[in-house]
């Protein structure tokens, strides 16, 4: 018999199976530290043991230490599942019904179990989210947060634009999910995966959501405490060399008894392999266009939202040299100069001439090239 572990699939998992993971997990602040070092999370409350004490958290922790990051918590209990549930998955789709409880402070520890069911609810009722004991915001200071921006200041159906980008690199995608004990295979053997769909690691999901919240503090720096995670999903892979942008959409606000909080959800832009492919190429012939009469160059669009197909239209704007004799003969043949350049159709347009809501999707999720 086999001392050594090949994980599951589909076929060995029951409705109401219960599965008791190893190994139990202490939180340290050696986890934080690394935490920070990794994805740059800015959000006070994390950061300040003082600053957590005045508002009511972190005095019930030995030191009197700040709680440490929602996230941080995910990936510690998500990490223990791997082994048990996800070891031989290409990949972890989605989330949904996730809550957040009481806050995890250093020295606190970790023992995850987990009960195999047939759905879940699409969204976490407001009566089952929960607050911490002891909050109190009456002390809270916004200037010391980075944001004057609290719960009126948001409405329903604001868009927000976290402005940052963070290029992920190997070695730290790769430390990270060491950090989590998150053994899935994918992640690390290059040997293995090399020969697959892919030609190289992907990296894991939960990475790019780190991501996205540190980079959320950026517009939304008074969101301190995540309660829930409704639904989330991995629409596409990512990979090192791949950058990360992320942006907000206030889809409703939920009052709370006492306090109140805004329900917000983060689609990442992932501008990945094919996004970096068409701005090499168009890059590489900027003299060109710039002789061409092209003053600046940018990508909008499907290939910006990661919603690509490889038959895709790839969407650019250009604006003119003031002064240059640029006509609607000259901007075709800049069309049809691009195409070439880029092996696939391109619909192009100037700027200024954009209708308005054509500008507004512009102005939402352009990428200057040039």
């Amino acid at each position: 018999m086999t001392k050594t572990n090949a994980g599951n699939f589909f076929e060995d998992f029951r409705l109401g199976q219960v599965i008791n993971h190893a190994t139990p997990r202490t939180v340290t602040t050696g986890d934080v530290a690394l935490y920070t070092g990794l994805y740059g999370s800015r959000f006070a409350v994390n950061s300040s043991a003082e600053f957590a004490k005045s508002i009511g958290l972190g005095a019930q922790a030995m030191g009197h230490l700040a709680p440490v990051d929602d996230l941080l918590a995910f990936h510690v209990v998500f990490g223990k599942t791997v082994p048990d549930i996800s070891l031989n998955a290409v990949a972890n789709l989605g989330y949904a019904a996730g809550r957040f409880g009481e806050p995890v402070y250093p020295g606190d520890n970790a023992i995850i179990a987990e009960e195999t069911v047939p759905d879940l609810p699409n969204a976490v009722a407001a009566a089952d989210l929960l607050l911490p004991d002891g909050l109190d915001l009456a002390a809270y200071d916004k200037v010391l947060a980075g944001s004057p921006h609290l719960w009126d200041d948001y409405v329903v159906g604001e868009k927000i634009d976290h402005v940052d980008g963070m290029t992920i690199e190997e070695a730290e995608h790769m430390i990270a999910t060491r950090l989590w004990q998150n053994t899935a295979k994918v992640h690390f053997n290059q040997y293995t995966e090399g020969q697959g769909r892919f030609g190289r690691r992907l990296i894991y999901g939960g990475h790019i959501i780190s991501l996205a919240r540190a980079l959320s503090f950026n517009g939304l720096a008074n969101a301190f405490k995540i309660v829930a995670i409704n639904g989330g999903r991995h629409t596409n892979p990512t990979f090192a060399g791949d950058t990360i942008h992320a942006w907000t959409e206030v889809l409703d606000r939920i009052e709370l008894p006492g306090f109140s909080s805004t329900e917000a959800r983060l689609p990442v832009n992932i501008m990945g392999k094919l996004l970096d492919d068409v701005m090499s190429r168009i890059r590489r012939e900027e003299p060109e266009l710039r002789r061409r009469g092209v003053l600046h160059l940018s990508i909008f669009g499907s290939l910006v939202r990661g919603e690509e197909r490889a038959d895709s239209d790839v969407d650019i704007a250009v604006d003119i040299q003031p002064g240059h004799p640029f006509s609607l003969i000259r901007m075709e043949d800049t069309r049809l100069r691009l195409e070439e350049i880029l092996g696939r159709p391109v619909d192009l347009g100037e700027t200024v001439a954009f209708r308005p809501a054509v500008r507004t999707a512009f102005d939402q999720e352009h990428v200057r090239v040039f």
